[in-house]
């Protein structure tokens, strides 16, 4: 869904932008979460059996599993493709974007490389 967003530079100024909101519901980042965390516990398990490297991927490949579940768990939405003109240097740009916790994002101008902050104007339900 597109929704308004409203972009500032560190100076004040601040231009009106477009953004897509991309809301994961609970019933797939639950076992998307689950799949990671068991994925990583036996990829450390299998590595056991493998010389040298089960030195460290008998525990590295779980916490990797453990910390990609949470990411996955934490991500309830994410605001992505912010089109915009970038109020330091007035050029249309599209950030990136990424996750989105309702309150203000961090994001840099690919042209003049001026910080950027980046909020929701309107939080409706649409």
């Amino acid at each position: 869904m597109s929704v308004p967003v409203l972009v500032r530079t560190d100076t004040g100024k601040s231009k009106p932008g477009t953004a897509t909101l991309i809301e994961h519901d609970v019933s797939k980042r639950g076992p998307k979460a689950a799949a990671l965390a068991i994925g990583g516990l036996v990829a450390g398990a299998c590595s056991a059996f493998i010389p040298v490297v089960h030195f460290v991927a008998t525990w590295a490949l779980p916490l990797l599993g453990f910390f990609l579940a949470w990411r996955v768990w934490s991500t309830a939405s994410e605001l992505v493709r912010i089109g915009t003109t970038c109020p330091g240097c007035d050029k249309t740009v599209e950030l990136p974007g990424g996750q989105y916790g309702g309150g203000r994002m961090e994001e840099q101008c690919p042209d003049c490389m001026r910080p950027l902050t980046v909020e929701r104007t309107s939080k409706e339900s649409d």
